[in-house]
């Protein structure tokens, strides 16, 4: 048996948190959790001619990474190798020949780019005698380039350390050779020099068996209408950076004005998302679903062939229909969007920059410097409503180059879109100066009264805020530090104060068990945002199960240090949650995750409240065993992944220090008894949770913990069994209060929450190095079927990794709960 595909798993500085090994579809199983890692998968599949399985596996690095070019090159490249055959040889040089080469090619940007890329390469090695290398990519198949693959590695020499520009014009003396060339020559295309005439013919012919399908939708096309009038719509990897998304309405306006003074006319439109085609119904477009274009990449080669033949051309602002474009020796007329002029301008592919940047910034409260590199984060939903490519957009987008931010036009209806997107929380909602107060409230007042809006950007327009929202049955809730603000329904029926956590929680849980009056000896207590919904039913059930007594309430939703799509209210916190359970029920209360399940009768939480304890929680530094252990994918003799994919176990994670009078947790299950040592911890907690927005709470409570509370005022604590916190990477614990799936994986950090994370969680001064015998070794491989373990060995001279049996396993696993 061979091992295959790894995790790459380590431990971190933190409570561990184990991202979960990624799934490709069937039947990869358990795989890496990097893109590199699932290209490199991918590679090893499509040399072996399981051509399906690299698919799938370069599937997953896309879903990784959404827009990154290399899995659409490796993607691209072997289905055109499948269904057209293997691309020509790479022809032979003379060894003493000087070069230069292009190693990344397929690498930084898609098609567009890739083409730019190239052309530039081969252009530049022509006027200089050099012979060009580059990889495999996709034009090696389309148009049955045979240029030799890259011989060595060679210094490399970027567009931006250099004017290579200037080097292909003849301007930059010596020209580099023996170089590794490096760039996406985007700048205006003036820089390149007279070179349009080349550049249209090195890419004048497909191959045969592509340009046979090409042709005859153009053919097609002409049979429906004389004047080729095509429209690119790029939706799917855009509304980011400067990837910026044009609306319909600047294409509509153009076509309306064009269209009736053209001869017999006849619409396409290239996009990536039909649905973007569904306003341009009027003109009866056509799209590559029309034709018989073939399984991918074909759509997207038909897309750009007809973009480059058309006599009137509006593009995107992406380099893939800019190149068709400069390809396009037809064009009677060429139009795209312009940020600043907000509509469609006229422009010439072999005079202008490839894309375009907004110049332009407009006066909002208290500047958006301060909101976007203050409150908002990249993994935060952030929506702009009235006219696109607003000023406020571009500044969000130049602080924030990988944020998206989704564009919404007046009119259009916020509570529909945050429904169809399947929104929770939108985080910061910029509004346009002209769109009238009522019109933005009247499309979003069920997302204004669930408090779904946590922030709201208002131009220096809005001075009196308080007043339109007044007229519209809303009041200002909060003005926050960055000069947003935040509406409620100016009602006794307010959902969310942002100041009392009290008045977050209602007086009725929408799970519980407690009857008016009981006052039980605990309280199992838990809050949970409506997609939880059906997570917190299981939890409920399984209390009821064994007759504990439980409240669970729903909220709109959650604090940041929960869920990174959480709000920065302090109200939403687990520690405020807490605090106002306490004060509500005045009896111990059990905190747990929605997510977690009652597995067996919870014997340990009647001796902790008999036994006085005031606080306990799962803690790594006080337990014996920490190890955990993550699936792994395997291939046996045949070369194919062993099912059921979680059949085998190896060690992911653990902590080697151990100090019993310091904390590591992990929350997903707190105790706190009605004690002011209690509160005060939990009030602690809170202050650690404000002072560092976009930090998880876990990392908060072990500071509060470890370093900001006295020892003299510490609450009497006791450190839950694994068992009451049970993740599934402890697959030798038998669970008590369960977390069935793995742990989250690490999510992305703020700067702030990358300064935090760099600081000492706990006192190392008071930590020793534990000494107890491992359960299972960490350097084996857990056989859970045939309860062997499998040590990895290797034999010199060859490639495969052996797992050899190493003896029995010992211990119950818990696996299937």
């Amino acid at each position: 048996m061979h091992s295959e595909v790894l995790p790459s798993v380590s431990p971190s500085s933190g409570p561990p948190r184990i991202a979960p090994p990624k799934r490709a579809a069937a039947p990869l199983g358990p795989g890496p959790a990097s893109l590199s890692e699932w290209i490199a998968a991918g590679d090893s599949l499509r040399a072996r001619g399981r051509i399906g399985e690299a698919l799938s596996a370069y599937e997953q690095a896309r879903a990784l990474v959404p827009g990154h070019a290399l899995p659409f090159t490796r993607d691209a490249c072997l289905r055109l190798e499948e269904l057209l055959g293997p691309a020509p040889s790479p022809v032979a040089t003379a060894p003493s020949s000087a070069r230069v080469q292009m190693s990344n090619l397929g690498a930084n940007g898609r098609y567009g780019n890739q083409l730019l890329q190239y052309a530039f390469l081969i252009l530049y090695a022509r006027r200089h005698g050099l012979i060009a290398e580059v990889p495999d990519w996709i034009g090696r198949h389309v148009f049955g380039f045979a240029d030799p693959l890259p011989s060595r590695t060679r210094p490399v020499i970027s567009e931006n350390d250099l004017d290579l520009l200037g080097a292909l014009r003849g301007e930059v003396v010596p020209a580099p050779r023996d170089c590794d060339l490096s760039g996406y020559f985007c700048a205006d295309t003036r820089l390149w020099g007279p070179v349009a005439t080349d550049f249209r013919r090195l890419f004048a012919e497909p191959v045969a068996q592509i340009r046979r399908r090409l042709e005859s939708a153009l053919a097609h096309l002409h049979a429906r209408g004389r004047t080729l009038v095509a429209v690119h719509l790029r939706r799917g990897d855009f509304g980011y950076g400067r990837f910026w998304i044009a609306p319909a309405g600047w294409y509509l306006d153009w076509l309306r004005r064009l269209w009736r003074d053209l001869p017999d006319p006849v619409l396409y439109v290239a996009t990536d998302d039909p649905q973007a085609a569904e306003p341009f119904r009027e003109f009866q477009p056509l799209l590559s679903r029309d034709f018989d274009a073939g399984p991918d990449p074909l759509p997207l080669l038909l897309d750009h062939f007809l973009l480059a033949r058309a006599s009137h051309l509006a593009i995107s602002n992406s380099s893939f229909s800019f190149t068709a474009a400069m390809l396009n020796d037809n064009l009677k007329v060429a139009v795209r969007p312009h940020p600043d002029a907000r509509q469609l301008v006229a422009f010439d592919p072999w005079a202008s920059p490839v894309l375009l940047d907004a110049a332009r910034v407009s006066p909002w409260i208290a500047g958006t410097d301060r909101a976007s590199t203050g409150a908002m984060g990249p993994d935060q939903c952030v929506v702009h409503y009235g006219s696109h490519c607003a000023g406020w957009t571009h500044q969000v987008r130049a602080h924030f180059p990988t944020l998206r931010v989704h564009e919404l036009s007046e009119g259009e209806s916020l509570d529909d879109w945050r429904a169809a997107q399947g929104v929770d929380i939108i985080h910061h909602l910029g509004l346009g100066d002209e769109v009238s107060f009522a019109t933005f409230v009247a499309s979003a007042r069920e997302s204004l009264a669930s408090a779904s809006i946590e922030m709201l950007h208002l131009g220096s327009s809005r001075a009196d805020v308080a007043e339109q929202a007044a007229g519209c049955g809303f009041a200002v809730h909060a003005v926050h530090a960055n000069g947003a603000v935040r509406l409620a329904v100016a009602t006794p029926r307010t959902r969310v104060t942002g100041i009392k956590p009290d008045a977050v929680f209602s007086d009725r849980p929408a799970l519980s068990n407690t009857r008016t009056g009981e006052r039980p000896a605990f309280l199992v207590a838990s809050l949970f945002t409506p997609s939880h919904r059906a997570l917190a039913e299981r939890l409920a059930g399984s209390l009821s199960a064994f007759g504990v007594p439980f409240a669970l309430f729903e909220v709109p939703t959650v604090h940041d240090s929960i869920s990174p799509r959480g709000t920065p209210d302090p109200a939403f916190t687990k520690a405020s949650f807490v605090r106002c359970m306490l004060d509500r029920h005045h009896i111990p209360v059990l905190y747990v995750d929605c997510d977690c399940v009652l597995r067996s009768e919870p014997r340990l939480l009647r001796s902790l409240v008999d036994s006085g304890c005031e606080f306990a929680v799962y803690n790594w530094l006080a337990d014996p065993y920490t190890d955990g252990f993550a699936p792994v994918a395997m291939t046996g003799a045949d070369g194919r992944i062993v099912t059921p994919t979680n059949r085998f176990y190896r060690y992911a994670v653990g902590i080697d220090a151990f100090a019993p009078t310091q904390l590591i947790c992990s929350g997903a299950t707190q105790f706190y008894a009605d004690t002011a040592a209690a509160r005060g911890l939990l009030d602690t907690w809170s202050a650690v949770i404000s002072e560092h927005p976009g930090v998880p709470d876990d990392p908060c409570l072990d500071v509060a913990f470890n370093f900001r509370t006295p020892s003299a005022q510490l609450p009497r604590y006791s450190w839950l069994d694994k068992a009451y916190a049970r993740y599934l990477y402890w697959i030798y614990a038998r669970p008590v209060i369960d977390h069935p799936q793995m742990p989250a994986g690490p999510r992305q950090q703020s700067e702030a929450a990358r300064e935090f994370s760099r600081r000492p969680r706990y006192r190392t001064e008071l930590a020793e190095i534990r000494s107890e015998p491992r359960l299972l070794p960490r350097d084996c491989i857990i056989d859970t079927q045939e309860r062997r373990l499998l040590r990895l060995t290797s034999t010199p001279g060859e490639s495969r990794i052996q797992a050899a049996d190493a003896g029995p396993l010992l211990h119950e696993l818990f696996l299937d709960q």
